[in-house]
C-alpha cells in the first residue's frame, strides 16, 4: 500500500511542475491500476469504479498562479502533513493544531501578550486546548469536551460530590460487643488442664496476661519435667524453673550463663524463695553442659533430693562433691570423664551416699590412693559399676577389695586396665554369683585363654573383649563359650540418662510433654 502511495503522489508531483500541464485532470499512473484495467477489458467487465474511489475526496489549492491537485488520504498514508506556502509568513494565523501532532508536553504555550508566564500559572489552559496528550488532565466534569472525537461522552447525572474523598471512618461508630468472658469463669482445675497442652515457652507467655494466669502458669503440676537440651540458658531462668517445683530437668550440652539465680533484667534473685528454700529436683541431667564451676556448686548446693544424677564430661570441685553429698536417696550417679575429681570429693560421695545402685567413674584420671578409697567405700547395694580407663592404677588387689564389697553385681565394666591379671578374671568368677554382663576390652595382662574360664559362669549373657582376640581366636572362643554373646555392645550405658536415639527422656522418664 504504501509503495503504490509512493508512486501515484511522485506522478502527481511530475504531472504538476510540467510546463503547460493540464489542470483538471490527473495523469494516470502506470501499475496496479492499469493492470486493473486490463483485466477488465480481457473478461469484458465494464468500466465501473469501487466504492472507495467514489468516496475518496480531493482538495484544490491554489498557491502564486499553480495549482496542486493533493489527495488528502494518499498523505494520511505517507504520513505528511499538509502545509501551505505561506507557512512562514507571519501575517496569518498559525493552522489550528493537530489532534496527533507531537508535542513536547514540558513546554507550555506563552501567553497572548508575549510575555513568559510562570510554569505554575494555569489561567492559559482551556477547555478547547485538549490535545489529544496523556499527560492533559481535564477539568472536572468538562463537558465541552464531549464535541471532541477522542473524547468519551460525561455522564452529568452523577453528582459531584460522589468524585470526592470523604473519610468514611471518621463518623463511623465501632460498636464493642459486650459478652462475657467464659475462659475466666471456668475453675483452676480446667485452666490447668488447657496450659498443661502448652509449650513451655508459651506457658511462660501466659504469665504476662494478667494475674490469674500468672498464679496459675507458675503451678507446680506444669513444670515438674523441662527440657532445656542444647539451649543457651539466661541467667536468672535455671531459678524461675527450679522456684516452681520443677522435678525433671534436662540440661545436657546446654549453655548456662554466670547467674542462674538472679534475673537478667531486675537483678533481684530468683532462687530460692519464701515459699521455697531447697529445689525440689530428683532427676538432674548435667551432661556436657558449659558453665562455670561456681555455677556448678551454686545448682548443686539446693539440691537435697537427688536421685539421678549425671555430670559426664564436667568439671567438678571439692564443693560441688560436698553438695552431691547431701543427696542420700542417691541411687544413679554418673560422673564419667570429669575432671577435678579429688581422693577427698568422691570420698565424701561415697560416705555419703550409701544407696548407690549404679555408679560410673570411668576416664576419671583417678590416682592409686582415690582408686583404694573408691574400692573400700563401695557398698552392697551396687548392680552396676564402671571403673575403665584406670590403666596404671587399677590392680589385681582393688578388684579383690571391690569384689568383697560388692558381691550383687551385674554389670561390670574395667576395660583399658592394663594392669590386670587372669587372677581377677578368677576372682569374678568365683565372688559374683549374679555376673550377667562384663568388659574386659584392652585389658592385655589378661591372656585370650583365660577367658574359657568364664563357661563355668552360669549367668553370664555379654562379654565384651574389644582389641584383644584375632578372628581364628574369636571364632574359637564363640565356639567354647556357648549361650554368651560376644562383642556385642561398644560403649557401656552404666549410669547414663540417654541410651540410644532416645533425646526425649532421661533414665526412662520423659522431659517433654
Amino acid at each position: 500500500m504504501k509503495r503504490k502511495a509512493a508512486v501515484e503522489c511522485e506522478a502527481l508531483l511530475s504531472e504538476n511542475s510540467r510546463p503547460g500541464g493540464s489542470q483538471t485532470e490527473p495523469v494516470p499512473v502506470p501499475g496496479q491500476g492499469n493492470a486493473e484495467k486490463r483485466q477488465r477489458m480481457r473478461y469484458g467487465e465494464p468500466r465501473v469504479q469501487s466504492q472507495a474511489k467514489k468516496r475518496r475526496t480531493h482538495k484544490q489549492v491554489t498557491s502564486e498562479g499553480t495549482n496542486k491537485l493533493v489527495n488528502e488520504e494518499l498523505l494520511e498514508e505517507m504520513g505528511v502533513n499538509i502545509l501551505s506556502d505561506n507557512s512562514n509568513s507571519c501575517d496569518t494565523a498559525p493552522p489550528p493544531p493537530l489532534v496527533l501532532q507531537n508535542k513536547d508536553q514540558n513546554i507550555l504555550p506563552p501567553n497572548a501578550s508575549g510575555s513568559a508566564s510562570s510554569p505554575l500559572d494555569t489561567s492559559n489552559l482551556s477547555i478547547c486546548s485538549y490535545d489529544g496528550s496523556s499527560s492533559y488532565t481535564a477539568p472536572p466534569r468538562a463537558t465541552s469536551l464531549s464535541h471532541h472525537t477522542y473524547a468519551l461522552a460525561v455522564d452529568t447525572s452523577i453528582p459531584d460530590e460522589y468524585f470526592r474523598y470523604s473519610n468514611t471512618t471518621r463518623d463511623r461508630v465501632v460498636q464493642v460487643k459486650e459478652a462475657r468472658d467464659l475462659f475466666n469463669l471456668m475453675s483452676d482445675e480446667v485452666v490447668l488442664s488447657v496450659f498443661r497442652w502448652l509449650h513451655k515457652g508459651t506457658l511462660a507467655r501466659c504469665a504476662l496476661v494478667c494475674k490469674r494466669w500468672y498464679r496459675l502458669s507458675s503451678d507446680e503440676s506444669l513444670w515438674r519435667r523441662l527440657d532445656l537440651g542444647l539451649a543457651t540458658v539466661p541467667p536468672g531462668v535455671v531459678g524461675q524453673v527450679v522456684s516452681r517445683g520443677c522435678g525433671v530437668l534436662r540440661l545436657a550440652r546446654a549453655t548456662l550463663q554466670p547467674g542462674i539465680f538472679s534475673s537478667c533484667t531486675s537483678g533481684l534473685p530468683t532462687f530460692p524463695t519464701t515459699s521455697m528454700e531447697t529445689s525440689r529436683l530428683q532427676y538432674l541431667d548435667l551432661s556436657m553442659a558449659s558453665m562455670s564451676p561456681t555455677c556448678m556448686d551454686t545448682l548443686l548446693s539446693y539440691c537435697t533430693i537427688l536421685k539421678n544424677l549425671s555430670l559426664e564430661m564436667c568439671s567438678v570441685s571439692d564443693s560441688a562433691s560436698t553438695a552431691i553429698s547431701y543427696n542420700p536417696s542417691l541411687s544413679v550417679l554418673h560422673m564419667g570423664q570429669v575432671q577435678g575429681l579429688t581422693t577427698l570429693g568422691i570420698s565424701r560421695i561415697l560416705s555419703s551416699c550409701t544407696q548407690l545402685v549404679e555408679l560410673n567413674l570411668g576416664w576419671t584420671s583417678l590416682s592409686s590412693p582415690a582408686v583404694q578409697a573408691v574400692c573400700s567405700l563401695l557398698q552392697p547395694t551396687l548392680r552396676r559399676l564402671c571403673l575403665s580407663g584406670n590403666r596404671d592404677t587399677l590392680l589385681d588387689t582393688h578388684v579383690d577389695l571391690m569384689l568383697d564389697n560388692c558381691p550383687n553385681l551385674r554389670e561390670l565394666d574395667v576395660s583399658d586396665s592394663t594392669k590386670l591379671t587372669a587372677v581377677s578374671l578368677n576372682m569374678m568368677v568365683d565372688k559374683l554369683r549374679y555376673l550377667e554382663s562384663l568388659s574386659t576390652s584392652r585389658c592385655y595382662g589378661i591372656s585370650p585363654s583365660s577367658y574359657l574360664i568364664l563357661s563355668t559362669c552360669p549367668t553370664l549373657l555379654y562379654l565384651n573383649v574389644f582389641g584383644l582376640l584375632r578372628d581364628p581366636a574369636m571364632v574359637e572362643l564363640r565356639q567354647r563359650l556357648k549361650g554368651i554373646e560376644i562383642n556385642k555392645f561398644l560403649f557401656t550405658s552404666i549410669a547414663r540418662p540417654t541410651v540410644g536415639i532416645k533425646r526425649t527422656s532421661i533414665w526412662n522418664l520423659r522431659v517433654r510433654e
